[in-house]
């Protein structure tokens, strides 16, 4: 008796810790809530009065503006002034992402989704130009009515590795995802894998590991460790060759836009990915022949199963990517594409 009390108390204690991580974390930590709203906010009037004395200390012919957190500087610069936008992630599309995957949205954040769209294309209306990352990312400018003139294509500059890839790939049981948990869509990605996939994953096989390599808050590290078998969190890596060699990578994101450079360095190496769609978005991946997708639970963990028990698929994948990743601009010509 005294032993199957120790048991379920057990048991409570982990089911909390489950419980407190997964419960809404995507609202808890959504950056167009009302708690995480401080881009929305005004910048500081110290830097205001920085950039101002900069713009009329100087003759400029242009100024580029790159992330989100500064668009609204644009309010400061002078009309004549050609003022150009580098758009990383579009936000309200990160927002709509996150919006769609809190379990009770309320009239709050509806109200939050709203204000921060109409917040960000009412400032990039005020730019000359504003440069996505990727044809899918203009496509949406397009269609929230930014000018199709005002809009340029300038993929971002990516100076992988282009010497070849080894013949030789043998899956060593690990499974890798590269990110820390300061971006949010990286910590989401990771809890929602470990919460709907891992347990199945690690039953089926339990030899395989999960390795998460980038800067996490320790405790939260620890904590994800101690419910999950065979997941260990690495922090910062000396090599991520050797740390990506035979092994596989995972993109399981939900949340954001722009390109995942994680997936065209791991390419680069010949690291066999799966992805969702949106975590490989503007890449060109082409499913089962350049990457295998998943975009639901089930599907993640079958498309784990189906790569790490066949090398011969792992060996294909990673050739056939790795012939699309040489067929990307070199970044000389990524420069002057943006020149």
């Amino acid at each position: 008796k005294w032993m199957d009390s120790v048991s379920k108390s057990f048991e409570r204690k982990v089911n909390r810790k489950r419980s407190s991580l997964s419960s809404d974390l995507v609202k808890k930590l959504s950056v167009a809530s009302y708690n995480n709203s401080v881009f929305y906010k005004p910048l500081s009037s110290a830097y205001i009065e920085f950039v101002d004395s900069v713009i009329k200390s100087h003759s400029f012919d242009l100024v580029q503006v790159d992330f989100f957190e500064l668009i609204d500087v644009v309010d400061i610069l002078p009309v004549e002034l050609k003022k150009l936008f580098i758009h990383h992630e579009l936000r309200f599309v990160r927002n709509e992402c996150e919006f769609n995957l809190f379990a009770n949205p309320t009239a709050s954040d509806r109200y939050m989704l709203n204000y921060s769209k109409v917040y960000e294309l009412g400032h990039l209306m005020k730019y000359d130009g504003v440069a996505s990352l990727t044809d899918v990312d203009k496509c949406k400018l397009e269609s929230e009515g930014i000018p199709s003139s005002q809009i340029y294509v300038s993929p971002a500059i990516v100076d992988v590795q282009t010497s070849g890839i080894s013949d030789e790939y043998e899956f060593n049981n690990k499974i890798v995802y590269l990110g820390g948990s300061d971006h949010f869509p990286n910590y989401d990605a990771v809890d929602w894998f470990l919460s709907n996939c891992w347990s199945k994953i690690h039953e089926d096989n339990p030899f395989l590991e999960f390795h998460v390599i980038g800067s996490w808050k320790t405790k939260l590290a620890r904590q994800y460790e101690s419910i999950h078998p065979g997941v260990k969190f690495r922090g910062f890596v000396d090599d991520l060759r050797v740390e990506l060699a035979n092994a596989i990578m995972i993109v399981p994101l939900r949340i954001g836009s722009g390109v995942r450079m994680k997936i065209l360095e791991a390419i680069s190496l010949g690291c066999p990915i799966i992805s969702t769609r949106l975590g490989a978005e503007g890449v060109g991946l082409i499913a089962n022949q350049d990457v295998l997708y998943g975009d639901t639970p089930i599907e993640l963990v079958e498309a784990i199963e189906q790569l790490s028990s066949n090398n011969s698929l792992c060996r294909q994948i990673r050739q056939s990517s790795y012939s699309k990743l040489l067929a990307r601009p070199t970044p000389d010509d990524l420069a002057r594409v943006r020149l």
